[in-house]
Order: structure tokens, then sequence, then C-alpha cells
């Protein structure tokens, strides 16, 4: 391509909007005069310059697609032959984008050539020039429905439309809406996809709703049904959620092993003996006839929900920091280390107890949550990482350990830790309140004196703070054994 073809915007972009015209400026810039140029390379240099600022996007894969897309529309609008692009970008994107929505949403060959239908029409819709009644024909739209209807490709189209074009969200509702006007079970894929915009826009009592009436719609769909079951989640059911998981046919084994753990005979207690969830009355008169969630085992539920929210899309900012601070500043985005790292489990609880997690979540999801819900959202509120020194142990019970900063006293339920710590033993641990009892509400990692020695100088009202206790647990992976 030569210099002169560089000079100006370059022709046929009047599909294009200013910004993206500067992408492709730029994206331009970058290929001419050069051999293929990695997609990593290019994407990179498109973030680190904050030339997708303006379009919303800030991150590896939505830069990806925006940018394949700038690139098939300028070549649509100039009647480009796409081989002008480079393979290693051009295809090699494609491949990739193609590749991640597999491993996210579980797509197959059938659910790649029913989303692709799906994503054209919405492309249709998306960048006509007037009414989008003229993008979509009506005899269409079964077509459309049944495809968005598959599998998850209602979830991954809502994604891809909410990320990479957050200018036009009033046509993916409008999109959406004409999907709705169908009669009976075709226009419950709609309203799948009208919840997703729903709850994208902070209207989640409104997503739920939307839910509810895309399963009587259409019994059989189930996408709704999955999606429905995170609502009932949070607000403590456990009966519907193993249900609508179980008809959806989408629910993990492992997902469905944990929740009917939650309602299992209580082993060890008689039945005439005091229920253990506290109400009062005798085992037999109570959960032995009824089985109901301990205050315990909800808190595991809480805890694991709290830890999806972190990794859902568009909400791992803090999983991202924390993961970046334990890389290093030697470690780039989309290197290998800091994708494992943003896997490890310390750091996700760190995420979750160490941050602003806890707020946005509560933000996001408190209206759906009953009083036991944000009795213990409260209650963790001021739980952080702290150093504490163990006092005492009752192994398989619970420990006691010595608060720091006042050095008062705490006994903590936790059978696995009370068998393996010992006293004067320095434990980083997140300790928190779950009904009467205080528990440990992550794994904690045994401190050993050059651990002290780093972490302590760290350590304000609140403890260390996440992005230090990441950076010290970064290193402390990377040096040899028997070294911190």
């Amino acid at each position: 391509m030569s210099q002169s073809e560089q000079s100006g915007p370059p022709s046929g972009t009047a599909a294009l909007d200013p910004d993206e015209t500067a992408v492709l400026d730029v994206v331009m810039e970058v290929l001419d005069g050069r051999e293929p140029v990695p997609f990593d390379q290019l994407v990179a240099e498109l973030l680190e310059g904050g030339h997708l600022e303006a379009l919303g996007i800030d991150d590896q894969a939505g830069a990806l697609e925006k940018v394949h897309e700038i690139l098939s529309r300028h070549e649509a609008a100039t009647g480009g032959d796409p081989s002008e692009i480079p393979l290693t970008f051009g295809e090699h994107q494609r491949q990739l984008v193609q590749a991640q929505r597999r491993s996210r949403f579980g797509f197959d060959d059938c659910c790649d050539e029913r989303y692709q239908l799906v994503e054209e029409a919405w492309h249709r819709v998306a960048h006509a020039p007037g009414d989008i009644n003229d993008a979509l024909e009506t005899e269409d739209l079964p077509a459309i429905a049944e495809a968005l209807a598959h599998s998850t490709v209602a979830l991954a189209l809502a994604d891809h439309a909410i990320k990479r074009h957050p200018q036009s969200h009033e046509r993916l509702e409008a999109f959406a809406s004409r999907l709705t006007q169908l009669d009976g079970a075709p226009a419950a894929s709609g309203r799948v996809l009208q919840a997703s915009i729903a709850e994208n826009g902070g209207r989640i009592l409104d997503a739920e709703r939307l839910l509810e009436q895309a399963v009587r719609d259409d019994p059989s769909l189930g996408v709704a049904k999955f999606e429905l079951a995170r609502y009932t989640a949070e607000h403590g059911d456990v009966t519907r959620t193993l249900a609508l998981l179980t008809e959806s046919g989408q629910g993990s084994r492992l997902y469905l092993d944990f929740l009917e753990s939650l309602t299992s005979p209580v082993s060890g207690v008689g039945r005439n003996e005091p229920c253990p969830c506290g109400s009062g009355r005798k085992y037999k008169q109570c959960c032995l006839r009824e089985p109901k969630v301990s205050v315990h085992n909800r808190a595991m539920w809480l805890k694991r929900r709290l830890v999806q929210f972190l990794v859902s899309a568009r909400r791992d900012h803090e999983l991202h920091a924390v993961a970046a601070a334990a890389a290093g500043p030697e470690a780039g985005e989309g290197t290998e280390r800091l994708a494992s790292l943003s896997g490890d489990p310390f750091l996700i609880a760190l995420a979750v107890h160490q941050t602003d997690l806890q707020d946005r979540y509560l933000a996001a999801k408190g209206p759906l949550l009953d009083d036991l819900d944000l009795g213990l959202l409260a209650g963790w509120s001021r739980s952080r990482y702290q150093i504490h020194e163990v006092a005492a142990t009752d192994p398989g019970v619970n420990l006691v350990l010595r608060e720091p900063g006042t050095y008062e006293l705490v006994t903590v339920t936790d059978a696995f830790t009370s068998s393996e710590a010992q006293p004067g033993d320095h434990l980083l641990a997140v300790v928190g309140p779950v009904g009467e009892l205080d528990e440990l509400l992550a794994v904690p990692l045994k401190l050993a004196d050059a651990d002290l020695e780093v972490l302590e100088p760290l350590s304000g009202p609140s403890g260390p703070d996440a992005a230090g206790i990441a950076a010290w647990y970064g290193a402390k992976l990377q040096a040899p054994d028997g070294e911190s």
C-alpha cells in the first residue's frame, strides 16, 4: 500500500464513524510496508495507544473483533480485496474469535452456523442507514429466532453486541423486540436477549421478569432456564435453582453436586435433638422433614456466587488488577503468566475480599438478595486479609487467633486449618461472621519469618493492601523452593 493512500481518511469509509475511521488509520499505518503482522502485536499497539477507548473497548478480545469488523466494512465499501490484509492478521483473528467463543459458550459446529446467521442479521440492523425494519424481512424472523434459541447462541450474541457495539444499544433493543413479536414459543429467544440487555443496563428485576416470561413462552428453552437459575440462586432458592439447571441440560455436574450437598441430611444429629439450623425445634420436626440450607452452607454458596460475579465477563477488573500485580511489571497483557495467575485460587479470593468487589456485587444483585445474604455481606464488609497469630487450636473444631493491632483473641470455626496449624504460627487470613460464629472466609496462607518482614510494613488498619499482597505472592511463587 503506497504512502499516498495513507494520507487523510481512507476513501470509501462513509459507513464508519469518526472514531472507527481513526482506528482504521492506525491499523493501516501499522500494516503499511511491513511483513505480515502478528495479531498480538497489532492489538497491543492499538490498546497501549488508547485508540479504542472512544469505542468503549479496553480488552484484547474486544479489540480483535472490532478491528476485524472495521476492516470488513472498509473492504466492502471500497471493493477492496481481503487478501491485501495479511493472513496472520485477518484469518488468524477470525479463527481466534471463533475459538474464544467456542471455549466460553460451549459452541460446536452447529452452534457456529446458527450464530453466524444471527450475527449477520444483527449486523444488518446495527449498520442499517434508516429504520431497522428495512434491514429485517418479516419472513426471516422465525429462522433468526430459531437460531437464537439454539444452545447459548443468545448469550453469545448479547455479549458480542453489548461489548462490541456500545453505541448501538437502542438498535439491539429494537432487534430483540422484533423477535418477541412472534407468536408463542419463537418469541422466547428474543426475551432472553432482552433480559441480557436489561441486566447489562442495571435493570435486574426487569431481566428476571423477562426470563420468567421466556420460560412460560417456551418451557423447553434450555438457555432461558439456565439464565433464570442465576436469579433464583441469588434469591437463595436451592430447590428451584437445581430444577432449572437440571431441566436446562446446561448445568455442570460439579455445580449440581454442590447444590445438592447444601441440603444433604445432617449426620450425627439425633431425631429428638435440637435442629442444627438454629430454629429451636427438634431435628425430626424441622430439617429432617424439610431440609433447609444452614447458615454455613448459605455462606459457602454466597462466596461461590461472588467468585462467579468476579470472573464473569465485563466484571473482572479486580481480578485483572491483582493478577497483574502478582505477575510484575515485566509481564505484559496477554502473557501466559498473567493468564495463569488470573486462575490462581488465592488471587481470586484476594480479589473477592480485598477490593470493592463485594460493594459492586451488592449494587448489581442487591434487589434479588434475601435478608440472610444481605446480613452476611454486611458482616463481611469489614473482613480483609490480615496477619493473625495462632494462639491455640482445638484440632478438627476451631482455632483461636490473635487479632492484629488489638491483640484480642477470636475463636474461629474451621475443621481443616485447626488440624494443621500450631500455636505460634502466623497466618495471612480473612475472618468474618457467619451467623453467630466467626469463620475463615478463604483458605489462609501460613507465613514464614521472611514473609512477615515483607508484609508487616505494608499493613495498615485494614491489613496489607491487595496490590502489596499480590506482588509478594507472585514473587513467592517464582522464588526457588525454600526461599521467600
